[in-house]
């Protein structure tokens, strides 16, 4: 138990380390694997056994964690331990439970010694120890020396919870030391982390608000809440770029939100993407090049984008391009859709850092 205990903190300080801290309790409680995963807003993630990857992969693709009855009876007793399946339910419960007759009887499942921890992040995480159906119950003797384990999983957890905020400020500040405001924001849109230089757009550009980050043009804003939206309920979802207009007090921005994915996002951190703001500074057009990287345009629609920003009109931009003016006014109206534009005018004003008299 003690070289076990060991295994616990070094985990804290390198999530690999939580692979053979499985092993470990998987072989106490003589279960096929363990899975730690969380439980808040936005899709579940996951730490687990490679034997229990099927699982996980199953219950995500096709959406067992709802179902999932073991998570709501657990959350409800508040118990500070580890509790089996048969504390949870009553033999008939467990008879008509449908995530065990439907998933984990699938699986081959039917056992657990779970516990629920509390981070400071936010979300919940949920250590569960799955044992095969025909073994039977976790018997109450192992529960109780998982209960002498649980308090060191719960400083793990604190101190991986701490090392990825700390992470998280060197993030936005590596973005300040290159002129870029930058925060980090939670699953629910909060900023988890923010540089001074993004700090002093607030309230002007930006609004710290108590449920999330929200950018103080209105229509801006509601394109930045379906990004985020979207990013929640997605697990797989791009980068956006947002445009901001100019006012008289500066010129036009783009925000880009960019998903936080892979090993920068686990389940110790609630971190769900990036937020940088780019200026586009008043008296030149944007080149046709950084244009095509801000809002992820083809090199066809960048190079219109760019003609129609420095004045030029669709009939000319065919002529040069050696392409028909409808062309071109199908890449004007992609231009327009990626960039969340209602009109060209507002373009011209983005790009050109003008300020149309619609925007001001």
């Amino acid at each position: 138990m003690e070289r076990l205990t060991d295994l616990i903190y070094e985990a804290a300080m390198d999530p690999a380390g939580w692979q053979p801290v499985f092993e470990a309790l998987s072989a106490l409680a003589s279960a096929r694997g363990t899975v730690m995963y969380s439980i808040g807003q936005g899709p579940a993630r996951f730490l687990h056994s490679p034997s229990l990857a099927d699982v996980v992969q199953d219950s995500i693709e096709t959406g067992a964690m709802a179902q999932n009855n073991r998570i709501t009876r657990r959350v409800a007793l508040d118990h500070p331990g580890f509790l089996g399946d048969q504390h949870l339910f009553t033999p008939e419960e467990l008879a008509a439970s449908q995530h065990h007759r439907e998933f984990l009887h699938r699986h081959g499942l039917g056992w657990c010694a779970a516990t629920l921890i509390n981070p400071p992040s936010g979300d919940r995480l949920m250590v569960t120890i799955e044992r095969n159906r025909e073994a039977g119950p976790v018997p109450d003797e192992v529960i109780a020396k998982l209960d002498t384990l649980r308090p060191h999983l719960a400083r793990a957890a604190l101190l991986s919870a701490r090392l990825r905020l700390e992470r998280i400020d060197a993030a936005a500040s590596a973005l300040e030391m290159i002129g870029l405001p930058a925060a980090v924001l939670s699953v629910s849109g909060r900023g988890l982390a923010m540089n001074t230089l993004l700090a002093e757009l607030i309230p002007s550009v930006l609004q710290d608000r108590q449920e999330r980050l929200a950018i103080s043009d209105r229509l801006a804003d509601l394109t930045l809440a379906a990004a985020l939206l979207a990013m929640r309920n997605e697990a797989e979802s791009a980068p956006r770029s947002i445009p901001l207009p100019a006012t008289e007090e500066r010129p036009p921005m783009v925000a880009h939100l960019v998903p936080i994915r892979g090993a920068a996002r686990d389940v110790f951190s609630t971190a769900m993407a990036l937020l940088v703001l780019t200026p586009v500074r008043h008296g030149t057009v944007v080149a046709a090049e950084v244009i095509q990287g801000l809002f992820d345009l083809t090199p066809a629609e960048a190079r219109v984008a760019h003609g129609i920003a420095a004045g030029r009109t669709a009939e000319e931009l065919a002529r040069s391009l050696s392409v028909s003016v409808e062309t071109v006014r199908k890449h004007i109206a992609a231009v327009l859709a990626k960039t969340g534009l209602p009109r060209q005018a507002a373009l011209v004003g983005l790009l050109a850092g003008s300020v149309p008299p619609g925007l001001r």
